[in-house]
């Protein structure tokens, strides 16, 4: 009798680990699918100038839709001493079948400098990025400064094309990585956010960047003539 209890309870233990797994399995973890683009891996990939138009949307939700949609915005100490203005985030008004969102315009607060690399940033997201790759991805060793901003008031739907949001960042030596992090259908946790290897990026204005190698392209091409010069005269 007691074999028969015992291995009625074997079974049923099993039955239970089996349909633990299962759950699981159906149901789908949304921790990574919103998305910005254009997006890179790595500082020194693909990478726009300010102002910089980028588009959120999400890979994967149901009806309730994506919603309360942050910014968070990270830049690096020398880029944080070399503001000469307000860093803003700005988007135009949209909607979609949940509903519409107003125009807006929001400044960004600075947190930091920080140089934890096992702090995870931003406190409010239940995941977040550590510090260690945060700088990783913007390629520098220096302390990192970050904001959080909320872009959107309104849902983010798979069937939505691209929520466009522009990022305007006034400094003389600017480098800026871009993640979002928004809240999953039924959810009042920041619990879904970009893959950490799929950050947008802001660069200086492309004016600057071709002075600069037209600058560089003028010396060696003087540098150049100077040792043809040299050569015939020997």
């Amino acid at each position: 009798m007691e074999k028969e209890v015992s291995l009625i309870k074997s079974k049923f233990a099993v039955a239970l680990l089996i349909i633990s797994a299962l759950s699981f399995a159906i149901i789908p973890v949304l921790a990574d699918t919103i998305r910005i683009t254009p997006n890179g891996s790595y500082w020194g990939s693909i990478m726009l100038e300010s102002p910089a138009t980028f588009y959120a949307n999400v890979t994967s939700n149901d009806d309730a839709g994506t919603h309360d949609v942050h910014l968070l915005m990270v830049i690096t100490e020398t880029c944080y001493e070399s503001l000469t203005g307000p860093v803003t985030v700005s988007w135009n008004a949209g909607s979609n079948s949940l509903g519409s969102w107003t125009a807006g315009s929001v400044p960004a607060t600075w947190n930091g400098p920080e140089s934890t690399n096992g702090l995870k940033l931003p406190p409010q997201a239940v995941v977040g990025y550590t510090v260690a790759s945060l700088k990783d991805h913007l390629d520098t060793e220096e302390p990192i400064y970050w904001a959080f901003v909320p872009i959107l008031d309104g849902a983010m739907l798979t069937t939505d094309p691209g929520i466009p949001f522009t990022v305007t960042l006034p400094a003389d030596e600017p480098k800026m990585g871009l993640w979002l992090i928004g809240k999953n259908p039924s959810s009042d946790a920041f619990d879904n956010q970009t893959p950490t290897t799929r950050p947008g990026f802001v660069i200086p204005e492309v004016p600057t960047i071709l002075l600069a190698a037209a600058s560089f392209a003028a010396m060696g091409s003087y540098l150049l003539i100077k040792k043809r010069r040299q050569t015939s005269i020997i």
